[in-house]
């Protein structure tokens, strides 16, 4: 947290077909996400996972481990925490069709 914004890390995953991050798949390209105000360390802590609607701004080089590496830096519009347990991602309503045979 800086004085007037809130940079954050970014580690970017393809997405599936309800916008969830796909855990299972290689991170793709590193960026810095710029937020206004101020983002509470204890929820936006490393291994969490953000969704994000925003402008990239520009580049920023920064170092990842001992390389040098250009980030792009994005301007957040719309800032989305996903809940720490990934079995909470999924609340949509289930059914099911079977036949079940009783003996």
């Amino acid at each position: 947290n800086l004085e007037d914004h809130t940079e954050l890390v970014v580690a970017s995953y393809p997405l599936d077909r309800a916008d969830r991050p796909r855990l299972k798949r290689n991170a793709g390209v590193r960026f810095v996400l710029e937020h206004p105000g101020f983002l509470e360390p204890a929820a936006f802590r490393p291994g969490r996972f953000v969704s994000v609607l925003g402008r990239v701004e520009g580049l920023d080089e920064r170092r990842v481990g001992d390389y040098p590496y250009k980030h792009p830096v994005m301007s957040a519009e719309d800032l989305y925490l996903w809940p720490a347990d990934t079995r909470e991602w999924d609340r949509g309503p289930r059914f099911g069709v079977g036949i079940g045979i009783s003996l």
